[in-house]
Formats: structure tokens, C-alpha cells, sequence
């Protein structure tokens, strides 16, 4: 399910697949943040670095819907990415220990015993791949509070890609 509807959006995009980057030998690394609204066109901001540390940043969204059909490109740009901008980003998958997380994050009861079960909203999906190593991460937006450090990274890439965050957060 997860394959078919991530694929379609990014195959859209016309965006390659970091999985299948990461069974090649491959001096780039790629970290990219995929935003699938239900309602409104879906988005990517990817960030290429280099060897020596610089990069790049793209940017790609559709004319479609994210839960459903994707449409077609709508917008594109690509802009030069800092070694310090770089390592910023590494960091910040670092910080929430990304290359452990489980591919989809356990549902857990809230402080006030709640289980809380999403449906409609905004899914996002974190993908990186470094030396041949390659990891997805999705979640559904009102689970974002629930991992340290995430907001700060959602807030990164949003930065980096010159795009507004548009759905809402808790924090």
C-alpha cells in the first residue's frame, strides 16, 4: 500500500528512488522529506550532498492531491546547499536517532492516556541514503510531537526547500 502510494507521488515528481541509489556505489548522500496531504498537491524537499560536503536542494510539488490521484509537476527549483547547512541537516537526524526508528512509529497513549489514531491529514515520509545505506521513516502529522527533535527537523527541510510549513503543529 505504503509502495504503490509513496511511488506514484514520487514517480510524479519525477523524483529517483533512494533505494534503489543505495544499491549502487554512490558518492552523494540523499536525504529527502516527502509531505503527502490528503487534499492538497504533495511535496518534496530533497537534499543532495556531496563528497565534499556542499550540495543541493530540491524542491518539487504537483497540481493533485496527495491521499489520491497525484497530478503533475507544478513547480520545480533547485538552489546551492552550505557544507555548514549540511551538517546542520545530519545532525538533526541524528538527534532523533533516525537509522534506528522503526519504519512507522508505534502508536502510543498521549499524557492523558489516549490512544490517538489518525486518519485524514498530512502523512510525511523521511528517507535518507548514506554510504549504500538506505532508511525510510513515515508518520502521520499528529504524531509529530511525539518524537523529540522531529519538529526541528520537519522545520529544516522546510527552511532549506524556501517552503512554508502549512499544516498545523502542536508545538
Amino acid at each position: 500500500f505504503y509502495e504503490e502510494w509513496y511511488g506514484s507521488q514520487l514517480r510524479a515528481m519525477r523524483e529517483p528512488s533512494l533505494f534503489a541509489e543505495s544499491q549502487k556505489k554512490n558518492d552523494v548522500e540523499y536525504f529527502r522529506l516527502l509531505v503527502l496531504p490528503s487534499f492538497r498537491p504533495a511535496y518534496v524537499v530533497r537534499i543532495n550532498v556531496l563528497v565534499e560536503g556542499s550540495g543541493t536542494v530540491v524542491y518539487k510539488e504537483l497540481d493533485g492531491a496527495g491521499g489520491y490521484n497525484p497530478g503533475k509537476l507544478s513547480e520545480m527549483r533547485e538552489s546551492a546547499l552550505q557544507i555548514s547547512q549540511a551538517d546542520g541537516l545530519k545532525r538533526l537526524f541524528d538527534d532523533i536517532g533516525f537509522w534506528d526508528l522503526p519504519t512507522e512509529p508505534e502508536l502510543r497513549a498521549n499524557a492523558a492516556g489516549d490512544v490517538i489514531v489518525c486518519t485524514d491529514g498530512t502523512t510525511l515520509v523521511f528517507e535518507a541514503m548514506v554510504d549504500s545505506r538506505y532508511k525510510l521513516f513515515h508518520l502521520h502529522e499528529c504524531s509529530i510531537d511525539l518524537l523529540e527533535g522531529l519538529p526541528n527537523l520537519i522545520d529544516r527541510f522546510h527552511s532549506l526547500g524556501g517552503v512554508e510549513l502549512w499544516f498545523e503543529r502542536k508545538s
